[in-house]
């Protein structure tokens, strides 16, 4: 606890159940090897580089991590809390059960990341890229995505619930058996969603939202509609 590990370099790691817990770590750098069951609580991260180490169950809490690379490493079971991660890369990265909760990754490019079962939650990714990621079984709930582009991602089985996604881009999304709700989605391209057995449900829409090559009839009712067929509206 309250240790300070500023400018120090870490290489060929093996630690597990690891806990720094308000201490400082800046300008440092963890190369090479694996981290599992451990965490970082309120350290003051700052400046410092993860390379080519593989994450096992770890959680930050706090710090800033804006602009890191994760390119091409393992997150498995790696959770964010309150963490400020403006702009950082995670490009083909392979992440499992990763979650992101009331922090900021906005501008970050999730291009390609093979990432099931990621949860986000009151946090905010405007402006960052998901094409062509894997993101099946996703949730997104309570947070903010605009001007975030899914384009072409594979979202089969994901909820996006209570969000803000205005001007975002869904072009292409494989969005089979996925639910979409509740969520904003003005100036929005909705556009070529493959949507077979998926829901949207009470979303607020605008004249700039774009459903074209959607086929909606292909999604299961909304609420209200199906309400209304059973007679109980």
């Amino acid at each position: 606890m309250e240790t300070d590990f500023s400018e120090t370099w870490f290489s060929e790691l093996e630690w597990e159940r690891v806990t720094i817990m308000q201490g400082a770590i800046k300008d440092s750098g963890f190369e090479n090897g694996e981290i599992k069951n451990s965490c970082f609580v309120d350290s003051k991260i700052k400046n410092t580089k993860f390379m080519s180490t593989a994450f096992n169950e770890f959680m930050f809490k706090g710090g800033d991590l804006s602009g890191h690379d994760w390119s091409n490493m393992r997150l498995n079971k790696v959770q964010f809390y309150e963490v400020k991660s403006v702009a950082a890369r995670f490009c083909n990265t392979k992440t499992w059960h990763m979650g992101i909760h009331e922090s900021d990754f906005s501008g970050s490019d999730f291009q390609s990341v093979q990432g099931d079962f990621l949860r986000i939650y009151k946090s905010s990714v405007n402006d960052a890229m998901f094409d062509g990621a894997v993101l099946d079984n996703a949730q997104f709930t309570e947070s903010t995505l605009l001007q975030t582009s899914f384009r072409g991602a594979k979202m089969g089985k994901a909820m996006i619930m209570q969000c803000d996604a205005s001007r975002a881009n869904f072009d292409a999304v494989d969005f089979r058996m996925g639910e979409m709700v509740k969520t904003i989605v003005s100036g929005s391209r909705l556009t070529h969603i493959d949507c077979r057995l998926s829901k949207f449900d009470d979303l607020v829409e605008d004249d700039d939202t774009d459903w074209t090559g959607t086929l909606r009839a292909l999604a299961r009712p909304e609420d209200s509609e199906r309400k209304e067929k059973l007679g109980t509206a």
